[in-house]
């Protein structure tokens, strides 16, 4: 039996009625690592608030893959995957974003 794929996640926004972001409250308190825990082949190695979390501590859980909003607070998810690949080339990268612009 092969092991489970590792992923990373950082937690995503969504627009407000106002222009801004605001988090969605999730029915899951796992939210994302919940569906990627819930699907066969693969399980959450991580989970972050924000890319600076995500560079600080993603050399402690090494993941296979990484899904990404592109739009954080701080750096935003573009910028992070360009530094983490620099650090982590065999990373595979799913960006993703609800933000409308």
């Amino acid at each position: 039996m092969k092991p489970d794929k590792k992923i990373i996640a950082t937690r995503t926004r969504i627009p407000s009625h106002r222009g801004g972001h605001r988090r969605r409250p999730p029915e899951d308190p796992r939210g994302v690592d919940a569906l990627i825990d819930g699907t066969e082949g693969f399980r959450a190695a991580g989970s972050f608030r924000s890319m600076e979390e995500a560079l600080a501590g993603i050399g402690q859980v090494l993941p296979d893959a990484a899904l990404l909003d592109i739009v954080l607070p701080g750096t935003s998810g573009i910028e992070g995957v360009r530094a983490l690949k620099e650090r982590y080339s065999f990373l595979l990268f799913l960006d993703l974003s609800e933000a409308t612009f």
